[in-house]
């Protein structure tokens, strides 16, 4: 989590109920919640595909070849 307003961040290992929605995002995806003032009871949900191998490899292939 990031605190704009202290610039404090934190990593941690947490345990979420199995409702929740970092329990239920499928493998190989991130996700990442934001809580701001208009999002403040409900939190925007950014959601989609991590890298992953296949990415990641072509990625530093094509950063090699340049």
């Amino acid at each position: 989590s990031i605190d704009v307003k202290s610039g404090d961040i934190e990593i941690k290992i947490a345990n979420v109920p199995s409702s929740h929605i970092f329990a239920t995002t499928p493998p190989s995806n991130e996700c990442v919640r934001f809580f701001t003032a208009r999002h403040r009871r409900f939190p925007l949900i950014v959601q989609g595909p991590s890298a992953g191998v296949d990415s990641t490899a072509s990625a530093l292939l094509a950063e090699l070849l340049i």
